[in-house]
């Protein structure tokens, strides 16, 4: 199995890309070949041109960018090819309410949505047909946890398929 992550890495430094940075040494220790579409490595049509290549190609994708942009291609690929294994990752509150985001992340089939907002599980939890995950927005040191701490099981079941 290998995982392709499509979203930023650093430079710049914050939010979801320092989120993304973080999750890498999980994902060596748990021993997951994995690949990331970095946003900031080409220029936007290359960019594009990524995305939809691993959006249909391949088939363990986890979603970090979110915009309506790439929501509709991925609800067209996701029902038309129901055999991917997409996982979706929320970073905020914003969307809760919005119509068109609400009914393309509802309507599409994640294998798991994960949220760094207790509020979004709550929302997509009730809204959605996949499992929902809360993935604290602070992704801790993997060295500095011991293997049986409660985020350590998160993150591990989190690429279980």
């Amino acid at each position: 199995m290998k995982l392709f992550i499509i979203g930023p890495l650093p430079p710049p430094f914050g939010g979801i890309s320092n989120h993304i940075e973080r999750i890498r040494p999980y994902l060596l220790e748990n021993t997951i070949d994995y690949s990331i579409v970095n946003q900031y490595s080409v220029n936007k049509l290359n960019l594009i041109c990524k995305i939809l290549y691993v959006l249909i190609f391949k088939k363990y994708v986890h979603i970090h960018l979110f915009s309506k942009y790439l929501l509709i291609p991925i609800f067209v690929i996701t029902n038309l090819l129901p055999y991917k294994k997409f996982i979706l990752t929320i970073h905020n509150d914003r969307l809760i309410g919005n119509r068109l985001y609400h009914f393309l992340v509802s309507k599409s089939r994640f294998l798991k949505i994960l949220t760094v907002s207790r509020r979004s599980v709550k929302y997509w939890s009730v809204r959605s047909r996949s499992d929902v995950i809360y993935l604290p927005a602070f992704v801790p040191c993997s060295k500095d946890l011991p293997k049986s701490s409660k985020f350590t099981r998160i993150i591990a079941n989190v690429w279980s398929y």
